[in-house]
This record gives structure tokens, sequence and C-alpha cells, in this order.
């Protein structure tokens, strides 16, 4: 607890936490689970290759466009 404290304030920050590791092993787990899906109907093994760089950048990237979501999308699509 003692770590967590600032002293300037007599209560608790927030827990600092490493993020994109969390990330990443929620990213494992739906990939084990799709993997073992496909193998229960028949599609054969699976072979999971999850670099912990592809998932920050994929967790990461929504928070370009935070202020307008999407807005790009919208914008460059023809009228329809």
């Amino acid at each position: 607890m003692s770590l967590q404290v600032n002293p300037e304030i007599p209560f608790p920050d927030l827990m600092r936490t490493a993020i994109i590791d969390k990330a990443v092993a929620w990213e494992i787990a739906l990939s084990v689970t799709a993997a073992l899906f496909a193998r229960e109907k028949g599609s054969g093994g699976q072979e999971l290759k999850i670099a912990m760089v592809d998932v920050a950048i994929s967790f990461l990237g929504p928070m370009e466009e935070w202020p307008r979501p999407c807005l790009m999308k919208m914008l460059n699509q023809a009228p329809t």
C-alpha cells in the first residue's frame, strides 16, 4: 500500500499497471478459445502467432480518433 500513496495526498493513488500486458493476455485467451472452437468444428489444429506489439497497436489504435470516433471513415465514404 505504501508504494501507491502520494506523500502530498493522504489517500492511495490509482494502481499503476501495464495495460498492454493485460490486453495481450485477453487476446491470447480469445485466440485460444477460437482455436479450440475451430478444432471442435473440424477445422483441424490452429497455430497461434500473437505479437505483443501487434496487440498494443490494435489496442491503442482507436485512441487516435478519440474526440470524433469514426469521423474519418464517414468523411472518406462515397455518398449512398
